[in-house]
């Protein structure tokens, strides 16, 4: 009997700790608030929705809805991240309305774990609401700039229940908020190259890697790799250069590990 009992606690810790990541998801950027009648909109898929990120307006119209006022999102480029994510940035095709509140829609979402409208938890109100958008009277045309360039200060590994978090860390100011900063990653062993668009951290910083669960680049144990930034603001405005190439080792050598 003990050993009965002793193989279905086992099991449930497995399954407790298989289950942190989740299998799904779909995140929205910016989430809520106002844009630009030029704005842009990023939405990143996890997991088993990455399909769904990588079949818009083709299995999957999307487009932006409110009353009385329907316009299509054109995709302006897809960007695959190397664990578990993928990314697309979209465009309205026609002027938005100022005044209007502009609603999300991606049809044909009939998978089980992603039924139903998209919506982002209010932890203010502690309820879900509607992806959504108010729209303002303007039009941004001025590209983003450094306040100061972004700047390697440290590597982290951290081990979880799911795997290991990896993750080179840059120092940045950026004059203005909710800029994107297009991020260029080189594996100089397999000179495999891709880009993604990270955001800035809470603490100020920036995370080129991956997390527990997901994120835009990996590493090897013993490999090194370069970067480089420039940034994207939410009406698809980019800093006029790239910065210069920073070159590192896997933050896994760092670590011993």
């Amino acid at each position: 009997m003990r050993y009965y009992l002793t193989t279905i606690f086992n099991l449930i810790i497995f399954l407790q700790a298989n289950a942190e990541c989740g299998s799904s998801g779909i995140s929205v950027y910016p989430s809520k608030g106002e844009i630009n009648k030029n704005g842009i909109i990023v939405i990143e898929g996890y997991s088993m929705s990455q399909p769904i990120i990588d079949s818009l307006n083709t299995k999957y119209p999307v487009y932006l809805e409110s009353e009385g006022h329907k316009v299509r999102l054109r995709v302006l480029e897809t960007l695959y991240g190397m664990y578990s994510l993928t990314q697309a940035v979209l465009k309205p095709e026609q002027e938005l309305q100022v005044g209007k509140t502009y609603r999300l829609v991606i049809e044909n979402r009939r998978e089980i774990w992603l039924s139903g409208p998209l919506t982002r938890w209010n932890s203010e109100t502690r309820k879900s609401e509607p992806i959504a958008w108010g729209v303002k009277n303007h039009v941004d045309k001025k590209p983003p700039v450094w306040r100061t360039l972004p700047r390697l200060v440290g590597k982290s590994v951290e081990y979880y229940g799911c795997g290991p978090e990896a993750n080179a860390i840059f120092s940045l100011d950026i004059i203005g908020e909710g800029t994107l900063i297009r991020t260029e990653f080189v594996n100089l062993k397999t000179k495999k190259v891709r880009t993604y668009l990270l955001k800035k951290e809470h603490d100020g910083q920036l995370y080129v890697g991956h997390g527990m669960c997901s994120g835009a680049f990996s590493y090897t144990k013993e490999g090194k790799y370069k970067v480089r930034f420039r940034l994207m603001d939410m009406s698809g405005n980019m800093s006029e250069n790239w910065t210069a190439w920073t070159t590192y080792d896997s933050p896994y050598r760092d670590s011993g590990d």
